[in-house]
């Protein structure tokens, strides 16, 4: 028994000793790698450029105050200086050699790996795939009461199980995706030392293949957390951080783009080292929360510091103490003074200020406040796009999506890709279909079931055939509505906006048969359904 338990606990260790699980997005023109702990991007190149890095890390940031007024944060930023978010879900027992084995992992998926699937579950001789029948689906592990709800599956059988020898498959997001689950609680936080949240993430990578070369050189990063903890955080913010490369990393500067919402990082060179006179310029927009609404400027911020820190304006470096990570998260420079609309946008003193830092355009011939313009120092920008302030309660749950996109501009020049780049956002929204009605169960509040278990929408009939009737409580009438269908797979096949009435009625006639989503948007309201149409 004892040569037994040694040798489990050296098994134990060697599996601890080995590189964390990497996966590696390459569905389009992108090359982006994802690990088991969270860490985004060590690696995203273009398969054109497949020798020059454009992202060292992307890490999504969440703080907030607890009613003992105690500040609770994660804050990753380059792993090879410490962790804030490890892999798996939270666990009373992190120690397992079975939790190792589960979760020290990330999920690949085909949409052409699904598709085969439902075609060929039943035909003989065929073999489900490892990735299919491993998928961490919403009763993967049922020795743990902590994994329920994780990613979402087609349930034909309609009982709750996971049954892939069914033909039950996972929703896939894209062409490619995948899927990563961490937690912020099963070590101390080493870079931020903050106090953990609590918090259960999961994550999924995806893409398009598109002969758009916007869409083809754009990837999407969607997040569903949840509050596990029993503490109600005021003053929550959360963003990303994301640490990207124009060429030459220490000759970069930043801007936003208000109409987006997005923020992009360009070269400050003409003639750029690595990719000459036509570097590229790497964006990040944010395409919907759960949170806030998209359009809301008072609760989005946009701010970037420079690695390491300025001797000239040290405020503006390199975070080091759990409130100067607050602080950028937060929107403010690390002594809590907000930004100010000129020149590197640190000026305490200012009454000029601005929730986004560079808000404009160095193509545009009119004077307007860009890195440019303000002839700022080039430097290593790191930046943090963030949400806040809210409030979240315990077992609340609510979701981000962001797409990150390449543009590089081959006929111009450093500056003119921002143009193009702002081309190229447009059409990704386009194509773009928005999963968080999907994906996530936002809240109690937009939750599609209420605290006894009946469901807030009402869908009559159901199979329907050419026309539903929708029934809600939580509705308002005379207010205006947003309702969507989407496919199993995640693709939009109707919608339209109609003012809300006590009988509602939407036209499915166009739709064909099959199992689809309806999703409702009404404000801040988000309930979804599912309905079967035949014909």
């Amino acid at each position: 028994m004892k040569y037994l338990f040694t040798a489990f606990c050296l098994l134990r260790m060697c599996f601890l000793l080995q590189a964390q699980a990497l996966e590696t997005l390459d569905i389009n023109n992108i090359i982006a790698t994802v690990s088991s702990n969270g860490e985004l991007f060590k690696e995203l190149k273009l398969k054109t450029d497949p020798d020059k890095n454009l992202m060292n890390s992307t890490s999504v940031w969440m703080g907030g105050y607890d009613p003992a007024g105690a500040l609770h944060l994660a804050g990753q930023t380059d792993f090879s200086k410490g962790h804030e978010l490890f892999y798996g879900p939270i666990d009373a027992d992190y120690k397992s050699f079975d939790y190792d084995l589960k979760y020290d992992k990330v999920w690949k998926l085909n949409k052409t790996m699904i598709e085969d699937h439902k075609k060929n579950f039943n035909k003989p001789g065929y073999i489900i795939p490892k990735e299919i029948k491993e998928f961490p689906h919403s009763n993967f592990d049922r020795n743990r009461a902590f994994t329920s709800g994780l990613f979402l599956f087609e349930d034909l059988t309609q009982n709750g199980w996971y049954e892939p020898e069914l033909g039950e498959y996972p929703i896939v997001y894209g062409d490619q995706c995948i899927y990563f689950i961490l937690n912020d609680t099963k070590e101390k936080h080493s870079v931020t030392k903050g106090d953990p949240l609590g918090f259960q993430i999961l994550g999924m990578l995806w893409g398009y293949q598109s002969s758009l070369e916007s869409v083809n050189q754009t990837i999407y990063l969607t997040y569903k957390i949840i509050n596990k903890s029993n503490n109600t955080y005021h003053n929550f913010y959360i963003g990303l951080f994301s640490d990207m490369n124009s060429g030459d990393p220490g000759s970069n500067y930043v801007g936003f783009d208000i109409p987006s919402n997005s923020s992009y990082t360009y070269s400050a060179n003409s003639n750029d080292p690595l990719f000459g006179k036509t570097p590229p310029v790497i964006s990040l927009m944010n395409m919907g929360n759960s949170l806030t609404y998209i359009n809301d400027r008072h609760k989005n911020w946009f701010i970037s510091y420079t690695d390491p820190i300025s001797s000239e304006a040290p405020e503006t470096g390199s975070p080091g103490t759990v409130n100067d990570y607050y602080h950028y998260l937060s929107g403010s420079w690390k002594d809590g003074s907000r930004i100010a609309t000129q020149g590197t946008g640190y000026n305490p003193s200012s009454s000029n200020l601005s929730n986004f830092l560079f808000t404009g355009d160095p193509n545009d011939s009119s004077p307007n406040w860009n890195e440019v313009s303000a002839n700022n120092k080039p430097g290593n920008r790191k930046s943090v796009q963030g949400i806040g302030p809210s409030t979240i309660e315990p077992g609340q749950i609510f979701c981000l999506n962001y797409a990150i996109t390449v543009t590089r501009d081959v006929n111009g020049d450093h500056i003119s890709g921002i143009k193009k780049m702002k081309e190229h956002i447009q059409e990704v929204q386009d194509q773009f279909n928005n999963p968080l009605n999907l994906f996530c169960a936002v809240s109690p509040k937009t939750n599609t079931f209420d605290e006894n278990g009946n469901n807030r929408l009402q869908i009559v009939p159901n199979p329907a055939s050419h026309k539903m009737n929708i029934k809600s409580e939580d509705l308002i009438t005379g207010a205006p509505l947003i309702y969507r269908i989407f496919s199993t797979t995640g693709q939009l096949v109707d919608e339209a906006k109609l003012i809300h009435s006590a009988n509602l009625e939407i036209d499915i006639s166009d739709v064909p048969a099959g199992m689809y989503y309806l999703a409702l948007t009404q404000g801040a309201l988000n309930i979804k359904g599912k309905v079967l149409v035949m014909k």
